[in-house]
């Protein structure tokens, strides 16, 4: 699946006109913490809500923008998207087309649907997102792990982290409590990032929910 499936229509753009007060409400509504601000159709930066709460909430936003942001394109695939988002925390990301001009944001939310998508194809089942150095990564090793506790992988998809010498590896596999498996990846030094299965996958998006009202209670 690629980005260009995956984005939300609710996610919508600042302008430089915006003043503190209409982002902070949009991120409430949007349950995000951050937006993209749009000049010509082209995102130019992004204000988070850590800074613009912080301030008076009739300035502009402008001043508070911040040129340094993260993308994704609309042909870039679900497991590279969710890894960028990863690395750099991320609970919504832009889309742009091949001439830079946005097209919407994907959210964290959307792709716990997909998760969710894949685990309603199975009737038991969860999905585990590893991260490790490529030197250290052994499928055959990780199967191994898995087949001890009379489970098998069900597919498997290897992503590359930015810094290159390391990947995320997204497992899924057909048992709905891992804990037993999660407790070998430890021991066996196997970073765990996040497990999707059909009990806690949608208490994802009430944990970025409170996050944002974290933010509100400063």
């Amino acid at each position: 699946m690629k980005a260009n499936t995956l984005i939300s229509k609710h996610i919508l753009p600042l302008s430089l006109s915006d003043h503190i007060d209409t982002a902070l409400e949009k991120m409430i509504e949007f349950k995000v913490l951050q937006l993209y601000v749009l000049l010509d159709q082209k995102i130019i930066g992004k204000v988070t809500w850590q800074k613009l709460s912080k301030h008076n909430g009739k300035e502009s936003i402008q001043q508070f923008l911040e040129t340094d942001f993260q993308h994704v394109s609309s042909e870039d695939y679900i497991f590279d998207i969710w890894s960028k988002m990863l690395q750099f925390k991320l609970n919504n990301i832009p889309v742009i087309s091949d001439v830079n001009q946005f097209i919407g944001c994907i959210s964290e939310n959307e792709l716990v649907k997909f998760y969710l998508s894949c685990l309603i194809e199975i009737e038991h089942g969860c999905i585990i997102l590893l991260s490790m150095r490529k030197m250290d990564y052994s499928l055959e090793k990780i199967a191994q792990i898995v087949e001890e506790h009379k489970a098998v992988i069900l597919s498997s998809f290897v992503s590359e982290k930015a810094e290159r010498n390391e990947i995320y590896l997204s497992l899924q596999i057909n048992l709905n409590d891992p804990t037993s498996i999660l407790n070998d990846f430890v021991r066996y030094d196997i970073e765990i990032v996040k497990v999707f299965s059909k009990q806690s996958v949608q208490n994802v998006h009430e944990e970025r929910y409170n996050e944002l009202m974290h933010y509100l209670n400063v």
